[in-house]
């Protein structure tokens, strides 16, 4: 009869199960934050891509609003920081809002020139809004996180673009218009001053 030895501990196939486990305790939680860092932040920059294209399109339909005349547009806007828009400076709040092409009930628009100093050097009239004024397009967007993972990073952060640009072709109609902004405070000073 062949002598039976007895087994201590596990065996080894026991261990390496384990050590395997383990070890896939520890990658998986990184691997995560990796895949939901990747999606959240390539996500925020499509965003920001968007909102930068966007703004560049409605200042230069600004500069040149006064030949083309921008068919009407619709979108869903913000109450005005004060007074009301022309029908002109409506149409380039949608019209730059629809070429961001994110949330328009999300998106806010400031379009702002100078109407201080609508006299020429002679001291006769002109509208404000002529040739060689510069307009200022300001636009922003809220950042979020999709995946809800950085959310406490991500859903404080605002998207913002300006884009200023001299006009082209003069609109007597033209007017300046700013939506609330998301914080509900007035647009920063670079979106009011050349």
């Amino acid at each position: 009869m062949a002598k039976r030895s007895a087994r201590r501990g596990p065996r080894s196939g026991d261990k390496e199960t384990g050590a395997v486990l383990v070890e896939f305790a520890l990658v998986v939680p990184l691997l995560f934050l990796i895949l939901f860092g990747i999606i959240d932040f390539s996500l925020v920059m499509f965003s920001y891509i968007s909102v930068r294209q966007g703004t560049s399109a409605g200042a230069r339909e600004a500069a040149v609003i006064g030949t083309t005349g921008l068919t009407a547009q619709s979108c869903t806007m913000a109450p005005l920081l004060s007074g009301s828009a022309s029908t002109d400076a409506t149409n380039l709040l949608c019209y730059t809002k629809n070429h961001i092409g994110l949330d328009p009930a999300k998106t806010r628009v400031s379009i702002w020139f100078s109407t201080t100093s609508c006299t020429t050097s002679t001291g006769q009239p002109q509208p404000c809004y002529s040739a060689g004024v510069p307009v200022i397009v300001c636009t922003q967007y809220p950042a979020s996180s999709t995946t809800h993972f950085f959310s406490s990073l991500l859903n404080n952060i605002v998207l913002t673009s300006k884009v200023e640009i001299r006009i082209e072709n003069p609109d007597p109609n033209m007017t300046t218009a700013q939506e609330t902004t998301l914080n509900g405070s007035a647009w920063p000073s670079s979106c009011t001053t050349p």
